[in-house]
């Protein structure tokens, strides 16, 4: 019986170096993916601002972008919350301000904090490939 558990113990142990190697590297190919989508909206807001539709829409997401972007580097946390998100006068979008507060903030807090970012996007995505997997179950 204890060599059935010590084998057992050990495939386990394989199983999740294996895992643990396979997350690590694909997970580059996700950051390029990431780097590609945000080229493309960036392109995307160029062409409606040319049109002076949204003018507004792109100026309140990159204020609330290089706002986000000084409060991560001086956050405690890479996310922040986005209902505690303060809205300042003369913003006409408050959706599209906290939105790109979220994603300054998160690009503050991964330049300030380099080691622990790799490290909270790798339990992320853990996180995610797991619930991913019990989400499927049901």
């Amino acid at each position: 019986m204890r060599r059935k558990i010590e084998k057992y113990i050990k495939w386990t142990v394989l199983f999740l170096t294996l895992f643990g190697t396979v997350l690590l590297i694909s997970r580059p190919v996700s950051a390029d993916q990431m780097v590609n989508q945000s080229e493309r909206t960036n392109n995307v807001r160029v062409l409606t601002d040319s049109d002076g539709y949204s003018t507004n829409e792109g100026r309140d997401r990159e204020f609330g972008k290089q706002k986000g972007n000084d409060d991560g580097k001086n956050g405690y946390w890479p996310n922040v919350n986005r209902q505690e998100i303060t809205i300042p006068k003369g913003i006409d979008y408050p959706d599209k301000y906290r939105d790109g507060y979220e994603e300054g903030y998160s690009e503050g807090w991964h330049k300030e904090h380099p080691f622990q970012g790799a490290i909270f996007d790798v339990f992320v995505s853990i996180w995610g490939v797991v619930s991913g997997l019990f989400s499927e179950a049901n």
